[in-house]
């Protein structure tokens, strides 16, 4: 069954490809790193995201706290980072977080708070910050975005499927279909 649906996330992923290289964007610039707003951000929804580099580094705050990053770079002002609460990052070497809250110290000096423990491998570390790709604003993904929540839903993964149905109806809201699935998930919950 893995296998199977490896390979069916392989046939979407070709299927997304085709549509961009047919220039059916309709407006949806991929390219655009400051993201749509969709809240798709689920690991198995990785088809309608991306990581986008940022100018920040952290370092750790200090050895006892794991939750706390201190801002590294020339950033002196919490707007110019172009990080929010909430947002998904990821650190170098693999480490990926939450940013529970940013904060400026007394001192000037700019805080991260995350809510997973972290613990950095080099004395500082690039951030990276994860935003959606587009691909749901263009109409021609559409059924290839539900076509892969309903595989979700098949090989019991409903926390994604749930996700990327409430995104499509996010950017469609006259998707019928998903509220639908939507519907039928909650009834079998």
């Amino acid at each position: 069954e893995t296998k199977q649906y490896v390979e069916a996330l392989e046939m979407y992923g070709k299927a997304l490809k085709a549509v961009e290289a047919e220039g059916n964007s309709d407006g949806a610039d991929k390219s655009d790193e400051s993201g749509d707003g969709t809240s798709v951000r689920h690991k198995d929804n990785s088809l309608f995201w991306k990581w986008v580099n940022t100018d920040v580094r952290v370092k750790a705050s200090g050895v006892e706290e794991k939750t706390k990053l201190t801002i590294a770079s020339s950033q002196t002002d919490v707007d110019s980072l172009g990080l929010k609460s909430g947002d998904d990052i990821l650190l170098e070497r693999g480490v990926e977080t939450t940013i529970a809250s940013i904060s400026k110290g007394d001192d000037g000096v700019i805080h991260l708070v995350v809510k997973d423990n972290v613990e950095l491998k080099t004395p500082e570390s690039k951030v990276s910050v994860k935003h959606s790709n587009r691909r749901l604003q263009n109409p021609s993904s559409i059924s290839i975005a539900f076509n892969l929540a309903r595989l979700h839903e098949s090989s019991g993964r409903i926390v994604p499927a749930i996700e990327l149905h409430k995104a499509i109806l996010k950017q469609h809201p006259s998707y019928v279909n998903s509220y639908l699935r939507l519907a039928c998930i909650t009834r079998d919950c």
